[in-house]
């Protein structure tokens, strides 16, 4: 089910919505981040004055050269106290070659998670985002899986 990129190192991902199973394939989102403009820690703003903000961020190996990753889920939202995140990111900092890749996550919703799995066997951990996307934010859920390799 894996689909690769010539040009990069994230591979394709699993999307699971309500049971349903969809292949989803990946985009390289190329984005600057401007400097803080807001006293509240980790808060930026794109060129179109939404704010972004760092939902999570870990070190972990998950490109399998047993050397730890920077693995960063980001939020982005037109007011920093709404609840609803208009876009969610995932930035891959590779901890050996400093390569950085970031992906649109899904279409946006509450309460963005990420936690860390080996889903498809390989002994290396993947990438599970998980999104509230319903209009109260805890249903339906949103599952995105993501490998990343060389």
């Amino acid at each position: 089910m894996k689909k690769e990129r010539k040009n990069g190192w994230l591979k394709s991902g699993l999307l699971v919505v309500s049971g349903m199973f969809a292949l989803a394939s990946f985009s390289i989102v190329p984005h600057a981040f401007a400097a803080p403009s807001s006293s509240q820690k980790g808060l930026s703003v794109d060129s179109k004055k939404h704010t972004q903000y760092i939902i999570a961020e870990a070190k972990k190996d998950v490109t399998g050269d047993k050397v730890k990753d920077v693995i960063t889920l980001i939020g982005q939202k037109e007011f920093p106290q709404d609840g609803w995140n208009e876009k969610v990111y995932l930035r891959v900092v590779d901890g050996k070659s400093h390569k950085k890749v970031m992906v649109e996550v899904g279409n946006g919703g509450y309460e963005p998670s990420m936690k860390f799995e080996d889903f498809n066997g390989d002994h290396i951990p993947d990438i599970k985002i998980q999104i509230f996307s319903g209009a109260t934010g805890h249903s339906p859920i949103e599952n995105y899986y993501y490998t990343v390799g060389k």
